[in-house]
This record gives C-alpha cells, sequence and structure tokens, in this order.
C-alpha cells in the first residue's frame, strides 16, 4: 500500500525541502518567516489539509499588515497585529511583492511535497492563481525625476563634504553617483573591489563579477559596465588610486546575512525624505528605473541595455558567444544624458 504520507505538519515539510534545497542563511531566514506567519494564522497545520480559502484570507492579512512593525508586534500573530493597530490604520502596509513572497514560499513548499510523493495523487495547489497585483501598487518603483536628482546632488554631501556616519564615508558620496551614470544594483557597487575598476582599449570599466564571495543576483548579472566620462571627469579613477585597501568602500560593514548595504540602504532611504523626496515609489532602486529610460531615450537597443544593467533576456539566442564588445557597450554608455547639477561646481554638467 503506497500510501501518500498526507499528515506531513506543513513545518516539518518545509524543514525536509529545505534539507534539500540548502538555501542561503537569509533566504531560510525570510522563508522561515512567511512559514511562521501562516503557521501563526492556522497553527501546526498538516500540508495536505491548507486549502485556497486558507490561502485567500491570509493573503487578506498580508494585505493590511503594515510594512514597518515594532519589536513587540513583530511577535505576534497576523490576526493579533491587524486588531491591535486597529480599522483606521493609514500607514504603509506590505507591498505587493511582499505579499507575494509570503505566498510563493508558501506555494513552491507544498510544490515540492507534491512532486516527493508527500500528498494523494488528485492534490492540486491551493497557491495557484491567488497573487497580488494591484493597478496602482504604493510600492512599485519609479524613476528620480531632475528634480529630485537636484535635491540628491546639492546636498551637504556634495557642497559642503558632509560624511554622515550611515553613509559609511566616502560611500555616501559616491555611490549614488555610480547608481546614476550605471543603474548598477547597490549590492554590486558596494561590494566593489578596486581590482573591479579596470581599463581595456582606453576604456574604463566596473568588471560586475562574483569572485570574493561576491553575491550577485542571478547569472545575468556577470557583466562588464563601462563607466561614464562624467564620472571619471568627476574623479573617480583618482579616488580609486588613492585607497589603500582591496575594497572600493571600507567602511561599508555587513549585516548578519553578510550583505554590505543592507545599513547603507536604510540610510539613504531615510535621507530621502529629509531632502524632500517623499514619494514612496522613489528609493535607491529608482537610479536603476532612471538609467533604463536614459538608454531607451537615447535610442539603445534593448537587448544593449539589458546587457549593461545585466538584466535576464528571454532570448536563447542571446545566451550564446560572449556578448556586446565592450566599445559597444561604451558607446552606449556615453550617449546618455542625464541632467544633473555638477556635484563640484554647482552648474549644470549638460
Amino acid at each position: 500500500n503506497c500510501k501518500s504520507e498526507t499528515g506531513t505538519k506543513l513545518q516539518e515539510l518545509f524543514d525536509k525541502y529545505n534539507q534539500e534545497r540548502q538555501p542561503s542563511v537569509k533566504g531560510l531566514v525570510e522563508s522561515q518567516k512567511a512559514i511562521s506567519r501562516f503557521i501563526g494564522v492556522y497553527g501546526e497545520i498538516v500540508a495536505n489539509d491548507i486549502s485556497g480559502v486558507m490561502i485567500r484570507r491570509f493573503k487578506e492579512l498580508l494585505i493590511q499588515t503594515p510594512s514597518i512593525l515594532s519589536d513587540r508586534l513583530r511577535a505576534q500573530t497576523l490576526p493579533i497585529i491587524i486588531s491591535k493597530i486597529g480599522s483606521n490604520y493609514t500607514g504603509k502596509t506590505l507591498s505587493d511583492s511582499s505579499i507575494n513572497k509570503h505566498l510563493s514560499v508558501i506555494s513552491s513548499v507544498l510544490e515540492w511535497g507534491s512532486n516527493n510523493s508527500y500528498f494523494d495523487d488528485n492534490w492540486h495547489n491551493p497557491v495557484r492563481g491567488k497573487t497580488i497585483r494591484r493597478k496602482f501598487s504604493q510600492r512599485d518603483r519609479l524613476p528620480f525625476t531632475a528634480s529630485d536628482l537636484d535635491k540628491i546632488f546639492s546636498s551637504e554631501v556634495y557642497t559642503n563634504q558632509l560624511r554622515p556616519k550611515g553613509g559609511a564615508g566616502e560611500a555616501a558620496y559616491w555611490i549614488p553617483i555610480i547608481a546614476l551614470y550605471t543603474g548598477m544594483r547597490l549590492e554590486e557597487i558596494g561590494q566593489l573591489l578596486v581590482s573591479d575598476v579596470k581599463c581595456e582599449d582606453s576604456i574604463w570599466y566596473f568588471d560586475v563579477n562574483g569572485s570574493e564571495d561576491k553575491k550577485l543576483k542571478s547569472k545575468s548579472s556577470v557583466r562588464r559596465v563601462p563607466i561614464h566620462h562624467d564620472l571619471i571627469e568627476l574623479e573617480f579613477i583618482t579616488y580609486i588610486n588613492e585607497l589603500e585597501c582591496p575594497r572600493v568602500f571600507p567602511l561599508l560593514k555587513p549585516d548578519i546575512y553578510g550583505r554590505l548595504t543592507q545599513n547603507w540602504s536604510k540610510w539613504f532611504g531615510r535621507r530621502l525624505p529629509k531632502l524632500g523626496i517623499n514619494d514612496d515609489s522613489k528609493v535607491f532602486h529608482s537610479f536603476r528605473h532612471l538609467m533604463k529610460d536614459a538608454l531607451r531615450n537615447s535610442g539603445v537597443d534593448e537587448a544593449v541595455s539589458d546587457a549593461i544593467t545585466g538584466h535576464s533576456s528571454s532570448s536563447i539566442g542571446r545566451s550564446y558567444g560572449q556578448g556586446y564588445s565592450l566599445h559597444i557597450l561604451d558607446k552606449a554608455i556615453q550617449s546618455i544624458s542625464i541632467n544633473v547639477i555638477n556635484i563640484k561646481t554647482n552648474t549644470p554638467l549638460k
């Protein structure tokens, strides 16, 4: 009698799933949070008993959950959290992506359970079709406007050599500029080594790679990103040449998961409202959106743009060969024009 193991609890199934998968510490902690929140609502539930109605109600609770919780509230279950904040709560709630991550964790664990014969043969995934996509999500990312850039780059970090502790020394100055002219992800910039800043055929570029235990989002993240002439005029190469340590931003300290820019990201996020940028859709990642728009507006082919920003392509053909030459990438980078205040003289760059 080959009866499926229908009595396996969700937590037990999650543990078995991760024994095989061996995720990163950060990934495991974040996934466990989603599982724990679900168990907080339904108790030590048998995985095979999870229904679509349960998933729907769980999603409804997540929609009402504040995105920032006090330590006291964080330890509570979702129903208690929502009852404590009250029906008149108008603060920020979990984003669509955060809600969908919770659902995705449960879905992945259940799918694995089904594939590994923990459920009856007629089992179907109760999560399927229940992800959320609000038409105007409060957390949709928008590019910075010219006005936003003026506020950022005319701040005291740029006009008065202010170096706040949370900004990690020169990282406060250089990281936003690099993001502005490359569209690189925050962690990609923060973990740069001096040896990653290279010159070939008179073209300076960032060598984005996974050496030295660097953390990259995906395989397509490995790439070469030419350095815009404006960045060179701001004496970035001089800054690199004067460093006496292997890392470009030595004052960045890793968090418990080894991420170098997590604390810096929080500092930058708190800084934006102080500069008069209060739109929730404007975050550090807005530099990346700005770069994609700048490349489009310069007529750069989308495939070349993807090669610069490290976006994966659905085209199988693009995975063949070595990719675009450094000269093609450099031509695209140098073609963009970003109207910002000059960081040194407070006069327009363009």
